[in-house]
């Protein structure tokens, strides 16, 4: 069983999961809304990576 991303996806990835927390920080820091704050992050996570 592999871990992780592959080497050519990484970095996208990576930025990806940075855009994604860095958004879902300012519009929790402009609205003061945790939960949608939340939710934003959680679905991008459980797209990128669904339970197994």
């Amino acid at each position: 069983m592999a871990v992780g991303e592959p080497h050519e996806e990484a970095l996208p990835t990576s930025r990806t999961c940075v855009a994604v927390m860095l958004d879902a920080l300012w519009e929790l820091r402009l609205t003061g809304d945790r939960t949608t704050a939340d939710t934003t992050v959680r679905a991008f996570l459980e797209a990128r990576w669904p339970p197994p």
